[in-house]
């Protein structure tokens, strides 16, 4: 199922129309999560937020200790949603967008020390499946998908709790990957009009302007993506035909392209988070019909991936964020 397929999916479910076998429902709250409101000796943990299994839009909120190997649930967000970014700043975890039976601006706030929510202001623009990234006190989302492909750039203020439109990205496209490094922001891969993208685009906060960078050797959308030690890992993915376990990554003050070692499932959709320099992979999509729950870890500096603890519900689309107090 290419990009423009799960839009479609998304949409028909927003009228109560059943899209081939998968009727996506909003679960019901499970009575096996975390309430205690004090959580502040917590250590340091890998958080995973909403997303699709088979049937639903869940709005768990699981968390991933690495020291034991074990999930525990948390305080589940205040509504589910799919195909929403997470970003950590400071000991707290903003989740911003997606998809909720209609393409949402929603940005909450999780506090894991508290096991709480806050709503936050809007994002300027709904959307799903977009890029998002944080630097300088400031989250940047971009791309995405609302009626068509987006190359909107949005700029949030933490500290203002404030959103500010920025030049737009040249490349107009969705679910791509966003991230830092070497003080700016780069876009990487994506689809638009059912092309799959290989485009590399950076992103000069300070100027507040875009310039090509060399292109990524596969072309591929529904990407996991991560920067370790200043250079940017791009995971997986699909390049329509089937889900990838490709590993690419990108060095840009050499402006340069490296294969790395696989990853051990070939996914897409997957949740990716950084933790002390070991990049972590979470559920996602192998097929059209088959999510997962594979839990895989790579170490850059090894090139090795390792399998651990699957996270408790099988799903899709879901997004993830450190918590290292």
């Amino acid at each position: 199922m290419n990009i423009i397929s799960k839009f479609k999916l998304f949409a028909s479910v927003g009228v109560g129309i059943t899209f081939s076998l998968l009727n996506f429902n909003c679960s019901s709250n499970s009575n096996n999560e975390s309430s205690s409101s004090d959580t502040s000796k917590l250590s340091p943990h890998i958080f995973v937020f909403g997303g699709k299994d088979k049937r639903n839009m869940v709005s768990s909120t699981d968390g991933y200790n690495p020291e034991t190997n074990t999930w525990t649930s948390f305080r589940r967000m205040p509504e589910p949603r799919v195909g929403s970014c997470a970003v950590s700043y400071k000991n707290k975890i903003f989740v911003i967008g997606g998809w909720k039976g209609n393409v949402t601006n929603n940005n909450d706030v999780f506090y894991p020390e508290k096991n709480s929510w806050e709503t936050k202001a809007p994002m300027i623009t709904p959307r799903i499946s977009f890029g998002a990234t944080c630097f300088n006190d400031k989250i940047y989302v971009i791309g995405g998908w609302r009626n068509n492909s987006s190359g909107v750039n949005e700029e949030y203020d933490i500290i203002q709790d404030k959103w500010t439109a920025k030049t737009p990205m040249p490349t107009f496209r969705e679910a791509l990957g966003v991230a830092v490094a070497d003080s700016l922001i780069f876009a990487i891969g994506g689809i638009n009009k059912d092309s799959v993208l290989n485009v590399n685009e950076a992103y000069n906060p300070l100027t507040d302007k875009w310039e090509q960078k060399a292109p990524m050797p596969t072309p591929r959308f529904g990407v996991g993506i991560a920067t370790v030690n200043n250079l940017i890992y791009v995971i997986g993915g699909s390049n329509s035909k089937k889900s990838l376990n490709i590993v690419e990554m990108y060095d840009p003050k050499l402006n340069k392209w490296t294969t790395k070692s696989p990853m051990l499932t070939a996914r897409q959709g997957m949740a990716v988070a950084v933790l002390n320099d070991l990049i972590y992979v979470i559920g996602g999509q192998i097929n059209d019909t088959t999510i997962t729950d594979i839990v895989e870890v790579y170490d850059p500096i090894q090139d090795k991936w390792q399998s651990k603890a699957p996270i408790p519900t099988k799903r899709s689309d879901a997004c993830a964020a450190s918590y290292n107090p």
